[in-house]
Formats: structure tokens, sequence, C-alpha cells
């Protein structure tokens, strides 16, 4: 999985113990926009899709996922509610990482820190986009993704993941 390759196997190994599996049948939501972010996801198995409420109020898709994807770390980062909900097409096996561990992590590998903030920066572009071109269509207010920030603790972190 591309975002743990920069990882010390030392800390790999310890952070793999605190990964917990979760199955989902197809057709469930696994995050829900607007919900509080609690976890860091990793897919195993399965196909997932990534909707979010555009400025006209209905759905988008925004993306989809498949095996060896991540999601789940812009709410995490931030501090903010997620700002999208994640549906499985498939049934799915997925890795989930607690907040406060998925933060250790971030905190303790530059690696990681590196490849999670590119997916960051990238998704917010995704969106921002997506947002001015439904704002185009209905000229209503786009909701500006360029204010989120990255959580302050990430770059507090020291010490151990906890278990």
């Amino acid at each position: 999985m591309p975002v743990f390759e920069a990882i010390d196997r030392q800390l790999l190994d310890v952070v793999a113990k605190a990964f917990v599996t979760e199955q989902f049948a197809a057709e469930r939501v696994v995050i829900r926009e607007g919900d509080e972010g609690d976890r860091f996801y990793m897919i195993a198995r399965g196909r997932l899709e990534v909707w979010r409420e555009g400025a006209d109020k209905h759905p988008q898709r925004v993306a989809v996922l498949s095996d060896g994807d991540h999601f789940g770390e812009m709410a995490l980062l931030t501090d903010a509610p997620r700002n999208a909900t994640v549906r499985t097409l498939t049934p799915a096996t997925l890795l989930a990482l607690p907040r406060g561990q998925f933060l250790n992590l971030v905190g303790r590998s530059p690696g990681m820190r590196a490849r999670v903030e590119a997916t960051f920066a990238r998704r917010q572009q995704e969106l921002a986009t997506l947002d001015a071109e439904l704002w185009r269509a209905k000229k209503e207010p786009v909701r500006d993704v360029a204010d989120l920030t990255i959580h302050p603790s990430v770059d507090a972190l020291k010490g151990g993941v906890p278990t």
C-alpha cells in the first residue's frame, strides 16, 4: 500500500497491530458527509464510491476507490467534519486506524506525512474544482476547501504509537 512505503519497518510493525479489520456488505455507507472523523481507512479488498453534496444540494460522485486506496484522512488532519460520504459498491474489507493512532503515525513518519499531505492537497484541489464547476452551472456560492488546514496536533505529536 503506497501510503506506507516510506515508513520505518519497526514503526510499521507497531502500527499494523493498531489497525482493526472491518467488513462491509455491498451498498453500505462507511462514512457520511458531515459526521465527525474518527478513523483512517485503507481498502484491503473492494470497490467504494465517494459522494459529496454539490452546490445544488444533490449528491455528486467524486471518485471510485479500490484495493490499496485510502480515505478519511482529510477530517483527521483538519479536525473538520467528513467532507464526503463513502459507500461500498462491492463487499469490502477495510483496515481502520483510530484518529489518535493515525495522527501519531503521521507525526512520527515524515515519509508517510508527505504522502498523506500530497493526497490531501490533491483531494482539496479536486473538491475545489468540483465546487467551482457546480457553482458555474448553478451560480451558487462555493464552499471554500482552501480554508482547511492541517490539524496542529500532527506537528506536536511525539512518542510511541498507542496500542
